[in-house]
């Protein structure tokens, strides 16, 4: 069974230091066989973190008891039937990328982040990267993923689509 843990926080290190997070993270997900993504909008991490359950507790406790931010505020945290990032150990995109007021507005979805339902939330996350795959995601991504996402993306539904 797989679950998934999407929640936001407030970063408490500066943009500059993401860079290791995102390393780190990478690292300690992909042998747990965890996948996911990190989105930094200004001072707010959202991330969303999916794969087998007994893994994806581990990974929320350190997330929990990580000093690096705060104020977490969990979005959904539970099972799920699809995993919508399996192909890439983590993910990361920030506003400079992929800006989530720009796309809230044309997608109608609310101009703050963090009061976003969960579905929407991992449409952008997806949104976000399709749009930068060329640029810097492409050696994570496994052969035949980005037509895979494509396809995946307009049918989200299910585990996540009903939770806040």
């Amino acid at each position: 069974m797989y679950s998934a843990f999407l929640y936001h926080s407030q970063a408490m290190v500066p943009q500059d230091r993401d860079r290791s997070i995102y390393t780190m993270a990478r690292a300690f997900n992909g042998p747990l066989g965890i996948s996911g993504t990190l989105h930094r909008q200004g001072g707010t991490f959202t991330q969303y973190v999916e794969g087998p359950t007994e893994a994806v507790e581990l990974v929320k406790a350190n997330i929990l008891q990580d000093s690096r931010h705060r104020n977490i505020r969990v979005v959904c945290d539970g099972p799920v039937d699809t995993r919508y990032f399996d192909g890439w150990a983590m993910g990361y995109t920030t506003e400079q990328t992929c800006c989530w007021d720009s796309w809230a507005k044309s997608a109608g979805a609310p101009s703050d982040i963090t009061l976003a339902p969960a579905k929407r939330l991992v449409e952008f996350l997806h949104y976000a990267h399709l749009i930068n795959l060329p640029a810097h995601h492409v050696r994570d991504v496994q052969p035949g993923m980005r037509g895979r996402l494509k396809r995946l993306l307009p049918r989200i539904s299910g585990g996540i689509a009903h939770q806040r």
